[in-house]
């Protein structure tokens, strides 16, 4: 579902477009943003210099719990209110953060989820506030969405934004010298990335998978010099 507000583009994916009456554990919802391009008049004018503050408000309905969420810090303003902080967008990169979300079962049809909509200061310091936008889902009683696909980009960048705290794991084994384990939860990640990549023929993936290999070896030659010193 992509929306484009206010300078703002958004563009929400679940995991699974239909999941089991009965409830569904785990699901994920992608949440992708970047910067509207402008038009010639809009740049002449200082337009698209990037925008600052911007939080992500998520507002869920009964029955809705957010597990975790990945690529930005989460706060809980209520028990079914929270707030992701994003920091700012000053080019044309966009940018994604992934919510793990668990729903109680439903009767068969199509269900409201949670809102969203954003907030943040414009090139200007203006304040600007988006309109919401609801997400539904599809229940289901067919036996065939019990063991669905998940869909492609979003299982591609749940994997790239769970890569930052597989290595501070990573890291902590090195300082505790423990390196061999260190390297291999690398190297068995950076080869489930290299899988992927060539599964879904995504250069990004595979940029992602030949850094984390260098990365085991240079920090695997770092503890070996700082070990026999």
């Amino acid at each position: 579902m992509e929306k484009v507000q206010s300078g703002l583009y958004t563009d929400y994916k679940w995991s699974r477009e239909h999941i089991a009456a009965g409830g569904f554990y785990p699901l994920y919802l992608l949440a992708e943003w970047g910067l509207q391009e402008q038009s010639g008049m809009s740049r002449s004018r200082g337009a698209g210099k990037g925008l600052t503050n911007l939080q992500l408000h998520i507002k869920l309905d009964r029955g809705v719990q957010l597990i975790t969420a990945l690529g930005s810090p989460l706060q809980w303003v209520d028990r079914d209110y929270a707030v992701m902080a994003v920091g700012s967008l000053r080019n044309d990169l966009k940018r994604q953060a992934i919510l793990q979300l668990q729903l109680e079962g439903r009767a068969s049809g199509q269900h409201s989820v949670l809102q969203l909509y954003w907030s943040y200061r414009d090139d200007y310091w203006v304040q600007v506030m988006t309109p919401a936008v609801r997400l539904h889902l599809q229940f289901s009683n067919h036996t065939s969405v019990l063991v669905p696909a998940m869909d492609t980009k979003v299982d591609k960048y749940l994997r790239m934004l769970q890569n930052p705290l597989l290595l501070e794991r990573a890291f902590k084994l090195f300082e505790r010298g423990k390196a061999r384990q260190g390297e291999d939860l690398i190297c068995r990640r950076a080869d489930e990335m290299l899988l992927c990549a060539l599964r879904w023929n995504d250069a990004e993936l595979l940029k992602e998978a030949e850094w984390m290999y260098a990365l085991a070896r240079q920090w695997s030659e770092t503890y070996a010099v700082s070990l026999q010193a």
